[in-house]
């Protein structure tokens, strides 16, 4: 049987990641620690209508296409809007009295999902922490957490190119740095979007120059605070 660990671990304060790979191998990382799992696997949608399976194992990472049984049960854990454990014991002999249960072999998905939006399902099994149902009800706020992230931190995605005609508008604010700090002129650029318009425009109706609001535009969009749509 897995030891019981230490109910206080906490998703570590995130610093900025590189990648979205890195984001998601480090909150696997975090769930194998959290529910006693020597593994854990996060099973996400495609833009393509298929599922892929992103395990992590022993520091590495892993991925491969879901088959029809590991998106069904995706989907199932999905929009079922919260966290599914599953008990399955296993079997070592047949007795006189019957059929001897040896080991309780537990199934637990957590739903990723963002405004409505499915991003996918964390899954850990094996011989999983005693406390498993009420770990996992406790690391809801942090599995929010990583479902904003992976669904709107712009430092997570690779910034567009920015030319004088790309179209700008001011973001949602799902996720920005509640430190952020910007500039009297940033400011000035993005009081002028309303609605989208692109950044020639805005130079135009700032007067500032359009070098100078081309560097505005990559500061504010890799801050989260403008979207490039065109």
């Amino acid at each position: 049987m897995a030891e019981a660990v230490d109910a206080d671990i906490e998703l570590e304060s995130t610093p900025v990641r590189e990648t979205e790979s890195d984001l998601i191998a480090a909150t696997l990382a975090w769930s194998a620690r959290r529910f006693g799992a020597h593994a854990a696997r996060f099973v996400r949608p495609t833009a393509s209508g298929g599922w892929l399976v992103v395990t992590w194992m022993n520091d590495a990472i892993s991925v491969h296409p879901a088959d029809a049984a590991e998106a069904a049960m995706a989907w199932m854990v999905a929009l079922g809007r919260t966290h599914l454990l599953v008990g399955k014991p296993r079997v070592a002999s047949l007795e006189d009295r019957g059929l001897r249960p040896i080991a309780a072999r537990n199934y637990l998905g957590l739903p990723v999902i963002c405004q409505d939006r499915v991003l996918g399902v964390i899954e850990v099994a094996g011989e999983l922490r005693p406390d498993v149902a009420a770990a996992a009800a406790a690391a809801q706020d942090d599995i929010n957490r990583f479902a904003l992230r992976l669904g709107y931190d712009p430092s997570l995605q690779p910034l567009q190119a920015l030319a004088p005609e790309s179209r700008v508008v001011l973001s949602s604010g799902a996720w920005i740095d509640p430190q952020v700090t910007v500039s009297a002129d940033a400011l000035r650029f993005a009081a002028a979007l309303v609605g989208d318009a692109t950044i020639e425009d805005v130079a135009a109706s700032t007067g500032m120059c359009l070098d100078r609001c081309l560097d505005i535009a990559r500061d504010l969009a890799r801050l989260g605070l403008i979207d490039i749509v065109g």
